[in-house]
């Protein structure tokens, strides 16, 4: 039983660093340092896409959309103007409480 425990636990191992690899992979594709054209970049990209995506596909039906997350920080200033006016409101408050 121990031996079956361990050999899932070196199979999950294995499985972290392939998913590992893909994000590295994929970084270096999208800041242009990776070629997709050449055939070897191209087959092991492919690779860690087949062993990757069908267990993240599973996980990704569960996880929140994050665009909304992308126009927050985009758009930080408009964040920081309203954590501003809760704030002054609030100590402002506080202030008149206070008194």
């Amino acid at each position: 039983m121990i031996a079956i425990f361990y050999l899932v636990l070196q199979i999950l191992k294995l499985y972290s660093y392939v998913v590992i690899a893909n994000v590295l992979i994929s970084w270096l594709i999208a800041f242009n340092v990776l070629n997709t054209q050449n055939r070897f970049v191209y087959s092991i990209l492919e690779l860690s896409y087949r062993l990757t995506d069908p267990i993240l596909y599973r996980i990704r039906r569960f996880l929140p959309n994050l665009r909304l997350i992308r126009y927050i920080t985009n758009n930080s200033s408009t964040i920081d103007l309203v954590y501003r006016n809760v704030y002054e409101a609030v100590h402002c408050t506080n202030d008149f409480l206070k008194k």
